[in-house]
């Protein structure tokens, strides 16, 4: 047997988010030639830690679409060059040694020292509820704080059509969000707000569906007296709430909204804000009409929502010039905008996204369709506005393109 060196760095297996190996700052999971089938086995192990793996169900749950003569010899096979991975090119032999065998089944049973986020996740929550069960709230707020901090997204996200994933990452994201809600609590009764509102905008985005994130984060704006804030994050979640998943708003959000309501109907409001209130009530019968924040907000959504569903978003741009391409004079430009943006609002369907992107821009987020259905969509945007605006003196520019996945802006 391999012999484990204690004096080096213990290694880090990350599964939260993202699947990374590392050794200090080194990431080992880099350097390997990668056996495809060696890390699916790795990963499947590690999703079903302590429990035994039996051969003919592994390889039947991995890859249902081949037949094996033998299936504990090709697990045997598989583990040992899954161990060879570990050892030889990783060169972490405490990972290879922690894959036992008993009886020709197999399973990660952690002997040898190594660190895994999904275990150190789950000490610290129960470390937190044992603290907060002790009426020790510092040491639960601690304990949470850090626990929440290690999730970093959904189990093993490279893995997100497999069935056999599907226990082990919704019993982590149960995990994170009791997590978070109770450490929201906690921070309540202190009346820590301003951390109720850090650790809420981390979470939303990472379980934006779950209602109760945003009702303690609005609950934190009032308090802090965000009310406004709170106000515009009201219509975007509830917008979103009905256009993706069809919910009018809940009981408690409407509780909610009865309180933010109180902040706006009164004797101090101008006639601009009563005018931008009822311009947002129109928009919301067609396309929904953001700020450049929300859009950029709802874009990273999509984008995300495109990578695992495969299902391609289109993002359309149309810009305003004069026939030499140079910008109409503020006045002239102001016009023909709010012209444009009143016909994008009646030519776009209900759930579109529009944003005004800069003075001569909007942006447009049309999830759904395929190239020819964003060509048309932009072609009949443009054929209403020359009908509302038949001047030859402004031309309308009109590009289109799928949402490009997030690796192409890191590359």
């Amino acid at each position: 047997m391999t012999t484990l060196n204690p004096q080096t760095e213990p290694v880090k297996v990350y599964t939260l988010g993202r699947f990374v190996i590392k050794r200090g700052e080194r990431t080992l999971s880099d350097v390997t030639s990668r056996s495809k089938k060696a890390w699916e086995l790795f990963k499947y192990l590690i999703a079903h830690k302590d429990k035994t793996a039996h051969p003919e169900l592994v390889l039947e749950t991995l890859w249902p679409e081949q037949n094996y003569a033998d299936p504990n010899v090709a697990m045997r096979a598989l583990v040992y060059r899954l161990r060879q991975i570990l050892e030889k090119e990783l060169a972490a032999p405490e990972l290879a040694a922690n894959i036992t065998c008993s009886h020709g089944c197999y399973k990660w049973e952690q002997h040898c020292h190594c660190w895994l986020d999904i275990d150190q996740f789950e000490s610290l929550c129960a470390q937190a509820q044992r603290a907060a069960g002790e009426a020790k709230p510092e040491e639960a707020i601690a304990a949470y704080q850090e626990a929440v901090s290690l999730y970093l997204g959904d189990f093993l996200p490279d893995c997100a059509y497999q069935e056999w994933v599907l226990p082990a990452r919704n019993h982590y994201r149960r995990l994170y969000l009791q997590a978070v809600i109770e450490l929201a609590e906690l921070l309540r009764k202190g009346r820590r707000f301003a951390e109720i509102i850090e650790i809420c905008e981390a979470a939303i985005p990472v379980e934006y569906y779950e209602e109760e994130l945003h009702l303690r984060y609005m609950e934190a704006l009032l308090a802090e007296g965000k009310n406004k804030q709170a106000r515009a994050h009201y219509d975007e979640v509830t917008a979103a709430f009905y256009r993706d998943l069809g919910a009018k708003p809940s009981p408690a959000m409407r509780s909610l909204f009865q309180v933010l309501r109180m902040d706006y109907d009164n004797f101090d409001l101008d006639l601009s804000v009563i005018q931008e209130s009822l311009r947002d009530r129109k928009a919301a019968q067609g396309a929904f009409y953001c700020d450049r924040d929300t859009f950029r907000h709802f874009y990273r959504l999509e984008r995300l929502r495109s990578e695992r569903s495969g299902q391609v978003v289109f993002l359309g741009l149309l810009s305003v010039t004069l026939p030499d391409y140079r910008l109409p004079s503020p006045p002239l430009l102001e016009e023909v905008m709010n012209c444009l943006q009143e016909v994008m609002l009646h030519s776009l369907r209900k759930g579109d996204l529009v944003t005004r992107w800069n003075k001569a821009q909007f942006l447009i987020l049309l999830p759904g369709v395929n190239k020819a259905q964003s060509e048309l969509i932009l072609k009949r945007i443009e054929h209403r506005f020359k009908k509302v605006y038949p001047t030859d003196r402004i031309i309308l520019h009109k590009k289109q393109q799928p949402v490009l996945p997030a690796e192409q802006f890191l590359a």
